[in-house]
């Protein structure tokens, strides 16, 4: 019995990173999962805005605008390892999962 007026949180890193969710190697960064012959292929179980009437309403904007910073900072900037000191991408536990921070070279092109 779940009491009136109580706020439930979905969790979505469980769904995403259980061994048993059908996505391969989830604990490894890996883009080319969501290609398929050269073309994008998103996964129907892929949910990261959520689903049903209620799904986030900032997807689209939320999608353009990281597309529109992302495509800014390559276009002006050159990124580069620390000469000795790989970039590490450790998982930063939260509300929402993130990278722990890294060194980088960043230069204008």
């Amino acid at each position: 019995f779940i009491p009136k007026d109580t706020v439930l949180f979905g969790n979505s890193r469980g769904t995403f990173m259980d061994p048993n969710s059908g996505w391969p190697n989830t604990s490894v960064f890996n883009p080319e999962r969501f290609m398929k012959d050269g073309s994008l292929n998103v996964p129907d179980g892929f949910i990261p805005f959520g689903i049903g009437k209620r799904r986030c309403l900032g997807e689209v904007f939320a999608k353009a605008n990281l597309f529109l910073i992302i495509a800014g900072l390559l276009h002006t900037f050159n990124f580069r390892p620390v000469p000795g000191d790989p970039p590490h991408f450790e998982v930063m536990e939260g509300l929402t999962a993130g990278v722990k921070p890294f060194k980088m070279i960043v230069s204008l092109r």
